[in-house]
């Protein structure tokens, strides 16, 4: 087995959910070489979050976006961390109900994608600095990375073989 990683930073994007496939496939050169691998990615950002997702109506996004805002609202007299601005918490829990990572299935040197899916980023940045720690925060938070961790299944063969003497022993009786 063969594992390549590698830190890209995602273009600067506004607050909302965004398609990224294509930016991440090409930081990837790496994933032509692979017939059987896995793609696995972390993004380094608290309030920032990965999911798959449809990939051709724009709508989708907006609507999730829209969904998405009214299921954790801004501005609720509850939260205790809006040092950051009102949209911060939130941003931090959309991230915890989306997640951090996701892992794809590679096949002959492309992602084993469903026809309509795509990987979207959800990113929150700020709207509007009000302070010198807001204006600080987004000037910093503007670019994402993501860590990408590509495993390449060198054969199919080896790897089954290999499983194969661990679950059925040579003096095992198979039914």
């Amino acid at each position: 087995m063969v594992w390549y990683q590698k830190e890209i930073r995602l273009e600067a994007r506004k607050r909302g959910f965004h398609v990224v496939t294509s930016e991440v496939e090409n930081h990837l050169p790496e994933l032509k070489s692979i017939k059987k691998g896995i793609l696995h990615l972390f993004i380094k950002h608290t309030s920032a979050s990965l999911t798959i997702n449809e990939n051709v109506s724009p709508d989708v996004r907006s609507d999730m976006e829209k969904h998405f805002n009214k299921m954790i609202p801004e501005n609720m007299p509850y939260y205790d961390h809006n040092l950051e601005g009102s949209d911060d918490m939130p941003a931090h829990i959309k991230a915890s109900v989306l997640g951090s990572s996701l892992t794809i299935p590679i096949t002959n040197g492309e992602l084993n994608l469903g026809t309509w899916q795509g990987i979207y980023a959800n990113t929150a940045i700020m709207a509007e600095a009000e302070n010198w720690l807001q204006l600080y925060l987004e000037k910093l938070c503007r670019a994402t990375s993501l860590i990408a961790l590509l495993k390449n299944y060198l054969t199919k063969t080896i790897c089954f073989d290999w499983l194969k003497r661990i679950l059925f022993p040579s003096n095992a009786v198979i039914l």
